[in-house]
């Protein structure tokens, strides 16, 4: 049986990239779409892997780079969060300051659909979650522009503009040829 106690370790070109994300976010107000269409047109990786929304909203709520990280948190056989007196604090070095982290914490929030409201929708959507992208077989969602909705690639939507090379269609337009059909 291994004993041994294992430490975390920064990596010290990951920590760069984990400051570049808050800096991006903070200093140039580029959103979570933002920040990753600019590390994936940078070429900067993700372990090999191109950044996509979901990647940096993780990475943004991230407490680990604030020095709050902590063992025990899930049940290993259920995968249930336990109850947190039983989290174990593991000290950490942050990665970035607390300050900093809040400041995004708080710019997130006040860009939060739930205190922005988003374009209402006040039509159904036929389609959404049904829908797979001809070129790469991403899902597709709606988006809106130019006084219409649109069905567009996740890919190309979270991921970055080059990451699959299909057009948005219009809502109104897939919506009829498939009732027709």
């Amino acid at each position: 049986r291994n004993t041994k106690k294992k430490k975390l370790v920064i990596c010290d070109e990951e920590a760069m990239v984990v400051k570049q994300i808050f800096r991006l976010y903070i200093e140039e107000n580029l959103g979570i779409k933002g920040v990753a269409a600019k590390l994936n047109s940078e070429g900067v990786k993700r372990r090999g892997k191109q950044w996509s929304t979901s990647t940096i909203t993780d990475l943004l709520n991230n407490e680990i780079y604030i020095n709050n990280a902590y063992f025990n948190k899930r049940n290993s056989e259920t995968g249930t969060e336990r109850p947190r007196n039983e989290w174990v604090k593991i000290d950490v070095e942050p990665i970035i300051g607390v300050a900093l982290f809040e400041k995004v914490a708080k710019l997130r929030t006040s860009r939060s659909p739930q205190v922005i409201n988003p374009k209402k929708l006040d039509v159904p959507t036929l389609l959404t979650g049904l829908l797979r992208c001809g070129h790469c077989g991403s899902a597709m969602t709606l988006m809106t522009g130019k006084g219409y909705r649109y069905y567009r690639c996740t890919a190309k939507a979270n991921k970055h503009k080059n990451a699959c090379t299909s057009s948005a269609i219009r809502m109104d337009k897939l919506d009829t040829l498939i009732l027709e059909a």
